[in-house]
């Protein structure tokens, strides 16, 4: 494809080359094209304005020259496009031109060679070749093919023959074309000598100080002319060490001299090192205006540095508005990290008006660019502020694209959403397996969280007490808090060591005052629930409000309970939905569940049903077993919004598969009355089983009633009474009230009237029901005054109020009569 000659040369110039013929032009040389002496002037003279940097005046000489065919043409315009002189710079185009100056003989032929060889190398403008690189290096230097060999090309082509591109690695001549262009006073050659040492085969150490001294006079040279790459180079040198001997000092005189010769790079670098005092007295002032003069003259990573000083307030003002303003620049110029500062900022709107879309935007970018902590940050903002049905799952996605290529902070992050189940369904093993990969990544802080995992024993398995105080120990020495909190409660609780209630309390207290608002929350429990010997409401209620303080999300569930109850606090529904609310602000799912049970059912507070429902089933669908069972338990009997048989099944169903014992007992109930599920005794027997073997009182009981009853499979009475005896020793009035009226009918156990009627007075006690009506209908039908339930409600307060033996024996006997009664009207 032809090139474009959009400008015409002058007049002379033209008649000049339209006398010449390509005949005349050929010599012995063989193609070595020369200029008639009218051209030759025109060239000069074009040469001149170019050297005075009036390259737009130079240009339409060269372009008729080339589209006359002249190679010194084609050689003029790949350089303007190379570098840009006059022109837009276009290398693509510049590789043109230059190819063409490669085809004739001439005296620009050695160096077109080598500048598109160079092109070549690096893949600029043209696909990277090494190859078709090493043809032209080689061309440039043969003396046969050029009038002047470049020999500025030996270094590029001994560098290829070095890595074995292109050409086949072949250190001895790669070493050959070093010496050649150390030979034209190339400072880089005779460091590279200086590098690779003596040659195998004589001893030259004192050759290659000599190459190394060489190096450093040439760049000294260079930088007395005012050269300030030579400058910057010598500074690297002195940093470095390797060939010279490392000098701090020497480097930072030559990081000076650059910066006030002008260089961009070292000015921005020295006056960094002003800000932060590094090797220089501290001078904040002067090292930002410094900064300031060379981002103001568009270096990228000045005005990256200048917004990191705005956004931090670090020897200017703090200015979020100019910290966005210089970032925006430098991200223009393709500064990934200030790319990575205008995601953050348009996700959190500093300095700018929040936008996640655009937000999302930068993320994605900066990723693209090759950023590992955007595709972190990006998922963690897909996680906390959602804007599609899709953004949960793209965002854990990426956390574990991202934990997978080695980054420790999201292999945490996905630890503690499968930890606490939010935007995940709750996973322990996949906890585990995150928080392990983020530790072998260097993360201590997740040692105490493995720690944990371990005492209390994952997704249901025994605790692991040896193997949680491996990593608690390795939290510790890390200077981790939130190990002793878990130290303190494994004593506290008893998890994997033997319970040392006020041992555990003093460990809690200790994390506590380190700052570990988790050692606040148990603390605020160990009072709430009684479990140490200083226990108080008030203490519990002043622990929740310092984790609160410290934002912990669940002291904030824990203190709405509190107040919902009226323990330790003045009774206050309406403080326990603030805090609720204020939970539910902060993603906490349970929160959701909590907060929608009470506005569904509207028994302490303004009924909210609409609302309720919504909490609770965005709770759901992040796996909490709670919301499901409530919003199931509300769908099966139409509380609040309208019965839904089918779809509490299915969320009833969820709960029990996500372990929550009482949907389990709800589920199992339903199964076996049939009244509203599908009727399945063995199914609900089984269900009321696992309920039981969790510890669920109830369920053990309402178990034991189905095996006296022979429910779901055989009688099995034996076994009902030793469930009914464990769930009354643990003061359950439905099993007392059972083995009461057991032990009063005699039909199954011995009967014991005293036995039975101590029973039912315990149940009636504790405000039971069935137990009440079962001694009042009793008494009132031995009295014979079944009207007058004035006289039994009244004996009834007299009875409950003492523990007189005399007394329950009277009931006893009173409850016997009644049933030998009912028996000899039955018999009759």
């Amino acid at each position: 494809m032809p090139l474009p000659i959009p400008h015409r040369a002058p007049r002379r110039l033209m008649a000049a080359a339209a006398v010449m013929t390509l005949a005349a032009c050929a010599g012995a040389t063989g193609g070595y094209w020369t200029l008639p002496g009218s051209l030759k002037d025109d060239y000069r003279e074009a040469e001149a304005m170019a050297d005075r940097g009036e390259f737009e005046a130079a240009l339409p000489t060269y372009r008729q020259l080339a589209e006359d065919g002249y190679p010194q043409g084609y050689y003029e315009l790949g350089r303007a496009y190379l570098n840009g002189w006059g022109v837009e710079q276009d290398k693509a185009k510049a590789a043109e031109y230059l190819e063409l100056a490669t085809q004739k003989l001439s005296r620009r032929r050695g160096h077109a060679a080598f500048q598109l060889g160079r092109l070549y190398a690096e893949g600029d403008g043209v696909p990277r070749n090494p190859a078709r690189a090493a043809e032209l290096f080689q061309l440039a230097l043969n003396p046969n093919k050029t009038v002047a060999p470049y020999d500025r090309a030996a270094y590029p082509l001994a560098e290829l023959y070095e890595a074995g591109e292109g050409v086949p690695r072949d250190m001895a001549k790669a070493r050959e074309l070093y010496l050649r262009a150390a030979g034209t006073g190339d400072p880089d050659a005779h460091l590279r000598l200086a590098e690779l040492g003596p040659a195998s085969d004589a001893d030259l150490s004192s050759d290659t100080q000599d190459h190394a001294r060489e190096a450093v006079r040439l760049l000294e040279m260079k930088a007395a002319q005012g050269e300030t790459w030579a400058m910057t180079k010598l500074a690297r040198l002195y940093e470095a060490g390797d060939v010279v001997p490392a000098s701090p000092d020497e480097a930072l005189a030559w990081r000076r001299q650059a910066a006030e010769a002008g260089h961009l790079q070292s000015r921005t670098d020295f006056g960094r090192r002003l800000v932060d005092g590094e090797g220089v007295d501290q001078d904040p002032a002067r090292g930002v205006a410094m900064i300031r003069e060379s981002a103001e003259g568009g270096h990228a990573y000045a005005q990256s540095l200048l917004g990191r000083y705005y956004a931090e307030g670090r020897g200017v003002s703090a200015d979020p508005a100019q910290a966005f303003a210089w970032h925006e620049r430098a991200a223009e110029q393709g500064q990934v990290g200030s790319t990575l500062y205008l995601a953050r900022a348009y996700r959190d709107g500093t300095g700018v008006q929040a936008d996640p879309v655009e937000a999302r935007h930068l993320f994605e970018k900066a990723r693209d660019l090759g950023h590992q902590s955007a595709e972190r940050d990006l998922g963690r903002m897909l996680i906390a502020q959602p804007t599609g049905p899709n953004d949960l799952r793209q965002g854990v996605d990426l956390l574990t694209t991202s934990a997978e290529a080695g980054d420790a902070s999201s292999a945490a992050a996905l630890g503690r959403l499968y930890d606490k189940g939010q935007a995940v369904p709750r996973n322990e093993r996949k906890a585990l397996r995150f928080y392990k990969m983020a530790a072998d990544a260097g993360d201590t802080s997740v040692y105490g969280e493995i720690g944990r995992l371990y005492i209390d024993g994952i997704d249901g398995q025994p605790p692991r007490p040896a193997e949680a105080m491996k990593w608690l120990e390795k939290a510790t020495a890390e200077g981790d808090a939130s190990a002793l909190t878990q130290v303190g409660r494994a004593y506290l609780e008893g998890s994997g060591v033997e319970p040392q209630p006020a041992r555990g309390a003093r460990l809690l207290a200790k994390a506590a005052a380190r700052g570990d608002p988790y050692a606040m929350v148990l603390l605020g429990d160990a009072h709430r629930d009684d479990a140490i010997p200083s226990a108080n409401p008030q203490s519990a209620v002043r622990w929740y409000r310092q984790a609160i303080d410290n934002g912990r999300t669940d002291a904030m569930r824990r203190l709405a309970g509190l107040y919902l109850a009226g323990d330790g606090v003045r009774r206050d529904p309406s403080e326990a939905v603030g805090l609720l609310e204020r939970a539910v602000s902060q993603g906490d799912m349970a929160a959701k569940a909590d907060l929608g049970r009470l506005y569904l059912e509207g028994d302490v507070v303004a009924a909210r049903p609409e609302r309720g429902a919504r909490l609770l089933r965005e709770a759901a669908r992040t796996g909490n077993p709670i919301a499901m069972r409530v919003l199931g338990e509300a769908l099966l009997e139409g509380r609040g919004i309208a019965a839904d048989r089918s779809e509490a099944e299915r969320l009833l169903e969820r709960a029990v598969d996500k372990g929550d014992v009482t949907a389990m007992v709800t589920l199992g109930g339903e199964r076996i009355s049939g009244r509203r599920l599908a009727k399945d005794e063995r199914q609900g027997v089984a269900l009321l089983r696992r309920a039981a073997d969790r510890g669920h009182i109830y369920a053990r009981t309402a178990l034991a009633n189905a095996m006296l009853e022979g429910i779901g499979g055989e009688r099995q009475p034996e076994r009902a009474l030793e469930l009914l005896r464990r769930s009354a020793a643990q003061d359950h009035p439905y099993a007392k009230v059972v083995l009461g009226r057991l032990h009063l009918d005699g039909r199954i156990v011995e009967q014991d009237y005293q036995k039975g009627a101590e029973y039912l007075l315990d149940a009636a006690r504790s405000g039971h029901h069935g137990a009440l009506l079962t001694i009042a209908k009793a008494y009132l039908e031995v009295a014979g005054v079944e009207s007058n339930e004035d006289a039994a409600i009244l004996w009834l307060d007299r009875v409950l109020r003492t523990d007189n033996a005399e007394t329950i024996n009277s009931l006893g006997n009173a409850l016997a009569e009644a049933i030998e009664q009912r028996r000899t009207l039955a018999q009759g």
